[in-house]
């Protein structure tokens, strides 16, 4: 696995995030 830099890493944990809202709103639903 290689190493994240500092732009993929930003990358990945905004998806992350987004990713969680969108599961919270499907809870919510």
């Amino acid at each position: 696995m290689k190493r994240l830099n500092q732009y993929e890493a930003a990358w990945m944990e905004e998806v992350l995030v987004e990713h969680q809202c969108l599961f919270k709103m499907n809870d919510q639903v």
